[in-house]
């Protein structure tokens, strides 16, 4: 449960990073200088950057359809890439609007 709603805008649904790193089992950290969110999870690093449309995988640079931003003291983050970078598979439910995330 998300306590800051999904929003979606352009077609690409966001949510609360913490809740969705968290539920996969990654660290989540916070660096307010530079508002950036760092994620790890077994040999993986994430790092993104609010209003930037580019995420670091282990220092490799990924395009993202919408930055990250924050709502409500939040931050979220477009689910798919974020999903991809750490091997979940994302599959939208058109019925009930729902994102579903399933580790392989």
């Amino acid at each position: 449960v998300f306590d800051v709603k999904p929003y979606v805008v352009e077609g690409t649904t966001l949510a609360p990073v913490r809740a969705i790193f968290e539920a996969l089992g990654a660290t989540v950290d916070w660096d307010e200088k530079t508002k950036t969110v760092i994620s790890q999870m077994a040999d993986k690093t994430v790092k993104l950057s609010i209003d930037s449309k580019i995420m670091y995988v282990d220092d490799k640079a990924v395009a993202l359809t919408y930055p990250a931003l924050i709502i409500n003291g939040r931050t979220l983050v477009p689910v798919r890439f974020v999903a991809d970078c750490f091997g979940v598979d994302v599959k939208w439910e058109q019925e009930t609007k729902t994102v579903v995330l399933t580790s392989k």
